[in-house]
C-alpha cells in the first residue's frame, strides 16, 4: 500500500515539474514596447503586414506577423531569427542582414531564391532552404561555410 501511494506522489510531482519547467514566461507586449531597431526593421520589410503576436521573455522578443513570418530580436533590437513561414525571404532582406561573403556564397549556389530561415547564434549563422536534398548551411561568423546537412 505504502509503495502504491508513493508511486502516485512521484508521478503527480514529476507531472506539476514537467509542467512548471515547461510553461513560457512570455509576456504580450505592445509593438512600441520593442526597441527601436526591431521596429525599424518591421517597418521597412513588413509594413503593409499586421503583426498578429509580439512577446517579450527574459529581453528577448518575439514577433509573428499575420502572413506566417516569425521573427526574433535581443533586448537591443537585434535581429536573432527570421523564419519566413510558407514563403521565402526576399533577397532584399537577405542581402541587408547577411555578412557579404555568406550572401554571394548563397547566391553563387543559386540559393537566394530558397531560403526559409535563419538564424544568428553566439558562433555561427544557421541558413535553411527549400532544396529537398541540402536545406541547412552553416557558416562561422566570419561567413566561411562549415557545414552542408539535409
Amino acid at each position: 500500500m505504502y509503495m502504491k501511494n508513493f508511486s502516485r506522489l512521484v508521478a503527480i510531482v514529476t507531472l506539476v515539474l514537467a509542467v512548471g519547467f515547461t510553461a513560457r514566461a512570455d509576456r504580450h507586449v505592445d509593438v512600441s514596447q520593442l526597441p527601436a531597431e526591431a521596429q525599424s526593421f518591421i517597418k521597412k520589410h513588413y509594413a503593409s503586414v499586421n503583426i498578429c503576436e509580439c512577446e517579450q521573455d527574459n529581453g528577448y522578443f518575439d514577433v509573428e506577423l499575420k502572413n506566417g513570418v516569425d521573427m526574433a530580436f535581443d533586448a537591443k533590437g537585434k535581429l536573432l531569427k527570421l523564419e519566413a513561414g510558407n514563403k521565402k525571404i526576399s533577397q532584399a532582406i537577405l542581402k541587408e542582414i547577411l555578412p557579404a561573403k555568406i550572401y554571394t556564397e548563397l547566391s553563387t549556389r543559386n540559393l537566394l531564391n530558397k531560403v526559409e530561415e535563419i538564424e544568428f547564434n553566439q558562433s555561427n549563422v544557421k541558413i535553411e532552404t527549400s532544396e529537398w536534398f541540402k536545406d541547412e548551411y552553416r557558416f562561422d561568423l566570419d561567413g566561411n561555410l562549415i557545414s552542408v546537412t539535409d
